[in-house]
């Protein structure tokens, strides 16, 4: 559950009842998004949303489950530390310390209620794998199956933390020497047999519609080492004094020095080497103090470089972009060791009470007040209550625009969706109209268009909260520019400022609803500098005109034929670009995608789609171009200075297959040209293909080229001249497939058209009216319509949505478009949702025999041993 997961208003709790795959509210940017990944943790949501059909408010639930946290917390680690045969006062001091930590405190302040449920759990998942291991129970391999599924439920990746303290384990009992092996071994293969069909079993009403539907949708930047650098907040020495690098004020980003008061923690839980007798349980908690110390520091010093690695090659660890996570380990063991330590000093009186008194000491900014989240009196209080009763009051479907982000205690529901600026500003629409990168949301400023942006993704709200002086720096520059920026707004044409609102509020001129028709549909062939021209006329705005990028997505043009009606722009390009967008994708290959980020041997490297804010921000300050050409979803191989690149010899095995250099075929080349350009020659065995004069002295601009003839099979090599050259994409063709292709492009010429009031021609205005069924699915009635047109479908664009087994088109590079050709009822519906189903049934029989074969099941019933 993410921070505000406990302020959504109760129709945001009842809509989270069911595992609905596509959620609008609660997560991403307000515009939707597909959501299998995230459904391990529904029957949470479920929880909250039978709790939500009482009268108990929210707060109050949040403390119950804070409660629960607690309960099962403190059970979990002492019967760990039980496990052990350590007397209570031993057990009450690890199991304090284990409920006390900076790292635990965090996560509870920071509303991470999930992740601390998955804390409290993990002892309890070890104590059963500690027992599976020792004997044949067939209970207590049920009940490691049971609790690892809770675990699961509260945050899936915890599982992994767990399996590596199984995988240390097995590896020192190995070293330490194994009674009998073949006992062991059959003991963990069983127990994690049970223990794996329970999980998959459980987790089918999700992993059902992800499998059947093959498609995973994570973050362009997920997987990116540079995420790792960006998120490893914790030192070497935080991490050995666990403390938390943002204690005590869980600002992201704020970091907190190491303070000396920890320094007792690690030098505590590591003397017990000294004072407690040799003990391999001891040994093995010693082990896992020190591996998680060491992850916890992230790609910090020393050896930073290990983490990437791991994050890198190792299955299952890109799942720790946040290094952090690791403090669950070293938490867990120190609690271990400082439970050892009391037992071996046990004949020292009341040190255990000196023990208790240390860690509340360490612990004293949560009774101090000096926290800023759950533990702490929030600020603004009333006037959040006042904003969200005037928001509750519009009853028109809307969503509203939170800067930075959504505040803690920002209202969001069914109707009113939070949109928060530092997720939409990722999107294409918004971060083309960025300039620069020191101010991130400044296209609410310098974009002209973005007024029209707003309208078309429904947003009526913008909500920029007061500076919170408890987590906002409070500088007097930033309060100037707080006012600044805000007046700036409140100045802007498209928008106004409601006077009488306790926070900043600001309203748009106009919203379209959910769905809406668009009269006339543009196939822009080239970037979109043509949103600019939009705000020109009234004919022209982006509510009326729904504008296609064919260049956005590999094998987007192929598609120009299903609107057969849409009026084709070429924005700076010319008709062989219109040509080359109807290659198939599967013949394009993209240098970028085997470069890294950085120069390799070659001198080359890449950007990708999702850097476009910092690419163009590199073009501007270091060359002084610009340009905002899409990249058709494959990046930008860039080479600065007079240098070689090798294909395929530099590029992965797809690409080569992609490749399929031949003889005769035609070599095409979607590059850059520029005033710092120069040029790109192509050679086969030292003979010339073709070369590419890139230096011009006009604008910027990213385009197709016909480079010439294969003479050979042989490698291809692209020298390059000049101060930078970008290379987008290659494609090799036979011959007749390229006449092909130009023939269909000719056939379309007289649909070729300026972006123009005159071209701009139909007015119409149908009537739309939508019921929405579920978050899945909608039932669309449109009444009036006079000629083709589309519908478009305000949330983020996929593929999946189907409107009666038509595939939408992306609309603006945000929404979904649907070709419509006269009135009546129509179906949209989000097609993974239907596996759901099925996937549901698996998993209420696999809780049903689980649940029963615990309570049935006698506790000493054992497996039989031939």
């Amino acid at each position: 559950m993410a921070a505000d997961f406990h302020l959504a208003e109760k129709s945001v709790q009842l809509t989270n009842l069911f595992p609905w795959v596509w959620r609008e509210t609660g997560v991403a940017d307000g515009l939707g998004e597909y959501y299998p990944l995230s459904l391990w943790a529904q029957p949470l949501h479920t929880f909250f949303g039978l709790l939500a059909l009482g009268t108990i408010p929210f707060e109050i639930q949040a403390k119950i489950f804070g409660l629960v946290i607690l309960i099962l917390g403190f059970w979990g680690i002492w019967r760990l530390l039980d496990k052990f045969d350590l007397d209570n006062a031993a057990k009450s001091v690890g199991s304090i310390f284990f409920l006390l930590n900076s790292f635990f405190l965090l996560l509870f302040d920071g509303g991470q209620l999930s992740l601390a449920l998955a804390y409290g759990i993990l002892p309890t998942v070890i104590l059963y794998f500690l027992k599976i291991t020792e004997t044949d129970l067939w209970r207590d391999k049920f009940k490691l199956a049971f609790w690892t599924l809770i675990l699961s439920i509260a945050d899936i990746r915890i599982i992994y933390l767990s399996l590596l303290i199984v995988f240390i384990f097995i590896a020192f009992r190995i070293l330490t020497g194994l009674k009998s092996p073949l006992i062991f071994f059959r003991r963990l293969l069983l127990g994690f047999s049970i223990t794996s069909i329970v999980l998959i079993g459980f987790h089918m009403y999700w992993l059902l519609p992800t499998l059947i539907s093959k498609q995973i949708q994570l973050p362009q930047t997920y997987e990116r080492t540079s995420q790792v650098t960006f998120l490893s907040f914790s030192s070497l020495s935080h991490s050995l004094l666990l403390q938390q690098p943002h204690w005590p004020q869980n600002v992201f980003g704020r970091l907190a020095s190491p303070r000396p008061e920890f320094v007792f923690i690690p030098l505590l839980a590591f003397s017990v080497l000294i004072l407690a007798k040799r003990n391999t349980t001891v040994a093995f908690w010693l082990l896992i103090s020190i591996i998680s110390i060491f992850l916890s520091k992230g790609s910090n010093e020393p050896f930073g470089q290990m983490y990437s690695f791991l994050f890198t090659y190792v299955p299952g660890f890109s799942l720790f972009r946040d290094p952090s996570k690791f403090y669950f380990l070293t938490s867990l063991s120190y609690s271990i060791l400082l439970a050892f330590l009391v037992q071996a000093l046990s004949k020292v009186k009341f040190l255990p009470v000196l023990f208790i008194l240390y860690f509340i000491f360490l612990a004293r900014p949560v009774f101090l007040g000096q926290m800023s989240g759950l533990f702490s009196f929030p600020l603004f209080q009333k006037e959040f209550d006042s904003l969200a009763e005037k928001i509750k009051n519009d009853v028109n479907f809307s969503r509203v625009f939170w800067i930075p982000a959504t505040a803690p205690m920002g209202y969001t529901s069914t109707s009113h969706p939070t949109a928060p600026a530092n997720r939409l500003s990722q999107k294409r629409p918004f971060a083309v109209g960025t300039k620069g990168t020191y101010e991130t949301f400044n296209f609410l400023r310098e974009a002209p268009y973005m007024g029209q942006i707003f309208d078309v993704a429904g947003i009526d709200y913008i909500v920029y909260p007061y500076l919170d002086p408890r987590r906002d720096n409070m500088h007097k520059d930033n309060i100037r520019y707080f006012y600044t920026f805000l007046d700036q707004l409140s100045n802007r044409p498209w928008l106004s400022k409601i006077e009488n609102s306790p926070i900043p509020l600001l309203k748009t001129k106009q919203h379209q609803e959910k769905f809406f028709i668009t009269p006339d549909v543009w196939w822009v062939i080239g970037s979109d500098s043509i949103y600019n021209e939009a705000t020109k006329s009234a004919q022209l705005k982006l509510s009326k005109n729904a504008l296609i990028f064919a260049e956005e997505k590999a094998g987007l043009g192929r598609r120009i034929d299903e609107i057969p009606e849409a009026k084709i722009i070429l924005n700076n390009k010319t008709g062989l670009d219109l040509t080359a967008s109807f290659i198939d994708s599967t013949h394009l290959v993209f240098p970028a995608k085997s470069l890294g980020f950085g120069p390799d041997q070659s001198g080359w490297w890449k950007r990708e789609t999702a850097d476009l804010v910092w690419w163009r921000s590199f073009l501007q300050e270091k060359y002084g171009i610009d340009n905002q050409d899409f990249d058709l979803g494959g990046g930008w191989a860039i080479g600065e200075g007079n240098l070689k690149f090798a294909l395929p010899m530099a590029v992965s095995f797809e690409t080569i297959r992609n490749l399929k250099l031949e003889k005769n075929k035609v070599l095409l080349a979607r590059v850059m040209e520029s005033s710092r350009s120069g040029s790109l020659k192509f050679y086969q065995d030292n003979q010339l293909v073709g070369e590419l004069l890139t230096k011009i002295d006009g604008e910027t601009n990213v385009r197709w080229f016909e480079v010439g003839e294969l003479s050979s099979d042989k490698e291809l090599e692209i020298i390059s001249e000049g101060d930078i050259n970008v290379v987008n994409v290659l494609a090799v063709l036979d011959k007749d497939k390229w006449i092909t292709y130009q023939t269909r492009a000719g056939q379309l010429k007289g649909r070729i058209v300026n972006f123009d009031e005159k071209n701009a021609l139909r007015d119409t205005s149908p009537e739309v009216t939508y019921k929405k069924i579920n978050p899945t699915k909608y039932k669309v009635k449109i009444e009036g319509l006079t000629a083709p047109s589309l519908l478009i479908f305000s949330q983020n664009y996929d593929q999946l949505w189907k409107m009666n087994n038509q595939t939408p088109l992306p609309v603006y590079s945000l929404l979904n478009g649907f070709r419509v050709e006269k009135d009546g009822e129509y179906i949209v519906e989000f097609k993974p949702q239907k596996y759901v189903y099925p996937g549901l049934v698996i998993s209420g029989i696999t809780v049903t025999v689980l649940l029963v074969l615990l309570i049935r099941l006698p506790p000493f019933n054992k497996l039989r041993v031939n």
